[in-house]
């Protein structure tokens, strides 16, 4: 995904058009929902939320952090901007040494940390199509240690190049990561990639490549665990993108 949808944008400098498209904007506010900061992704869990509060990571100080804020709903965007949102903090604090930033197409939470502790903000969205603006309250706790969260939608087996591509995401993105056979407890081999850097919860994206590591199809039942150097573990089915000849 780098590179596909990021620019900055200033609500105040947004072009909405003529008269027209204001009507259409004041009618859409009317009967679409808000929108909202995703926290699952098929089916998976990125941001648990408790209490009308979500929780990120959590982080480490002095370790590079990335956490997605990917926008879902809203009446449906056609640009020009490449993202159709406006964030930002409207109370409360990130952790220090952390900013809510668009450094390409996609709002990230991002930078390394300086002090531990658990922060509470929340966020507000603005669907640039109009609408009504969401809200959502985040904590992130960030630690002295080595405490971390693992994200993996999945793993794939890629048939042109005879490789397993596992997509997924990391908020402490200094980790380095590698895959295990599930059944036998073999290390198949070390990722050639670290994270992305930008912990989208998107497929291919923050996706690792085994190094240099041809491997045989796996049987649709076939499981993998991926690790991280921080300690977090998460098994995943491996799902065969194409029939392998």
């Amino acid at each position: 995904m780098p590179g596909s949808f990021k620019r900055l944008v200033v609500v105040g400098a947004v072009l909405i058009g003529g008269g027209a498209a204001v009507a259409s904007t004041g009618a859409a506010a009317a009967s679409t929902p808000p929108p909202q900061v995703v926290t699952t992704y098929d089916g998976v869990t990125v941001y648990p939320c408790s209490n009308g509060t979500c929780a990120i990571g959590p982080g480490n100080k002095g370790m590079p952090f990335g956490a997605a804020m990917v926008g879902t709903g809203g009446p449906t965007y056609g640009g020009p901007e490449c993202n159709g949102y406006q964030m930002s903090v409207v109370s409360g604090s990130l952790p220090p040494g952390l900013k809510l930033a668009l450094p390409d197409c996609e709002w990230m939470i991002l930078g390394t940390p300086t002090a531990a502790g658990t922060y509470t903000f929340t966020v507000q969205i603005v669907a640039l199509a109009g609408g009504p603006d969401g809200d959502q309250t985040f904590t992130i706790t960030i630690g002295n240690g080595t405490s971390d969260h693992l994200v993996i939608p999945g793993a794939f087996y890629l048939e042109k190049n005879g490789y397993f591509r596992v997509s997924g995401f990391d908020v402490n993105i200094g980790a380095t990561y590698a895959v295990y056979n599930t059944s036998t407890g073999a290390e198949i081999g070390p990722l050639s990639e670290d994270n992305s850097g930008d912990g989208a919860p998107f497929p291919g994206d923050g996706g690792m490549t085994l190094s240099t590591h041809t491997i045989s199809p796996p049987p649709t039942s076939q499981q993998f665990t991926v690790k991280d150097s921080l300690g977090s573990s998460v098994t995943v089915p491996v799902v065969r993108v194409a029939p392998y000849k």
